[in-house]
């Protein structure tokens, strides 16, 4: 499994790559996190918008980008136990604001503070746990 971001797969659409983007890459099934989906398609617009490139070309590679085989990727409850994380820190730092937090309140606040962090953590792949990946494609 490789994980890409929107950079590599801007590059891999434009076909900037010497040899056949899509090879370059390896025979690794390729994921990435959900956001590749707006974020590819908005980088090629501004790419445009700016003429770094033709704006047939950006149309070209938005298509191109459609017939990539990147599979998306995301924890498990990631959004309903983020959602409730931050629905307890809101309600925290709202009472903390009006009226204080007592001694009891401030412990579990910073219980969920620390399951947010950790949850934050194991979303992260592997590669970026380890400070980023050993290899970038340019």
């Amino acid at each position: 499994m490789l994980v890409v971001d929107a950079s590599v797969i801007v590059e891999v659409t434009l076909q900037r790559l010497e040899t056949e983007a899509m090879k370059a890459l390896g025979e690794d099934e390729l994921v990435a996190p959900w956001l590749l989906w707006s974020e590819v398609p908005s980088a090629l617009n501004e790419l445009a918008y700016r003429s770094d490139i033709p704006t047939d070309i950006g149309e070209k590679a938005t298509e191109r980008f459609k017939t990539v085989a990147v599979k998306p990727r995301h924890p498990d409850d990631l959004i309903d136990e983020a959602r409730r994380i931050a629905k307890a820190f809101l309600r925290r730092e709202i009472h903390k604001t009006l009226h204080g937090l007592t001694d009891r309140q401030q412990r579990r606040f910073d219980r969920d503070f620390a399951d947010l962090r950790r949850i934050h953590t194991e979303a992260l792949p592997q590669w970026e746990r380890d400070g980023g990946p050993s290899v970038f494609v340019r």
